[in-house]
């Protein structure tokens, strides 16, 4: 459960979690991701950032501004 692979796969789950409005379980598995790339990349990769920005998607849906903000700031440094 180390291998870019399957991050890859967390955050596609990620996405359908998301863009069927389940935000909870959308966060969950881009967390995943995020921990996995972290662990392989170090945390200024481009896959890091990918993931930081789902999680930002999901907490401007939900209106929690604040959190979308730091996480769309930080994938901004990274890019």
């Amino acid at each position: 459960q180390k291998h870019p692979i399957v991050a890859d796969s967390y955050h596609n789950i990620g996405l359908v979690y998301q863009k069927q409005g389940k935000g909870e379980k959308a966060l969950d598995q881009y967390n995943k991701a995020l921990e996995i790339n972290i662990r392989v990349y170090g945390q200024d990769h481009p896959s890091v950032a990918d993931s930081k920005y789902g999680m930002g998607r999901v907490y401007e849906e939900r209106n929690q501004m604040d959190m979308a903000r730091e996480l769309f700031l930080e994938c901004q440094r990274i890019f």
